[in-house]
Formats: structure tokens, C-alpha cells, sequence
């Protein structure tokens, strides 16, 4: 919670309004994806929906936690733009 808490605080909201749309998308996206592939890893290891959606989740909040910690390349400024 405290990492997502520092982040909001770095978000230029300027940049923010002008990129809403591609930045919603890529949230969802960073964590449906792991979250769906996790589950799906999970299935094929023959564990049980649940126990696999589990797995899913766990991936998926560690995938989203480590790829939104990361600070964008700076060329990203211009093709926020």
C-alpha cells in the first residue's frame, strides 16, 4: 500500500490526463495478462480452479508491483505527447 501510495504521488497529472487512455490500458493489461497466464500455468500443473486462480493472482500482484515500480524511459515523454 505504501509504494502504491508513493507512486500516486509522483504522478505528473498533467501528463497523466494527456496520456488517460493508453495508461489505463496498459495498467489493466500489466495485470490481467500475468493474472490469466498465472491461472492458466497454474491448471496445467493440475491443481484445482481455485488453487489456480491463486496462482494467478499471486503472479499477477507481483508482476504489477515490479513492472509499475519502474520508471518509464524518457523517450516515453515524447510518445505521451
Amino acid at each position: 500500500m505504501l509504494l502504491m501510495f508513493l507512486q500516486g504521488l509522483e504522478i505528473n497529472l498533467e501528463l497523466f490526463r494527456r496520456a488517460r487512455n493508453r495508461s489505463i490500458a496498459l495498467g489493466v493489461a500489466t495485470t490481467v495478462v500475468p493474472l490469466v497466464l498465472g491461472t492458466i500455468v497454474g491448471l496445467a500443473f493440475g491443481y484445482a480452479a481455485i488453487p489456480a486462480i491463486v496462482i494467478g493472482v499471486a503472479v499477477g500482484f507481483a508482476y504489477s508491483a515490479r513492472a509499475k515500480h519502474r520508471e518509464p524511459p524518457r523517450a516515453w515523454a515524447a510518445w505521451s505527447r
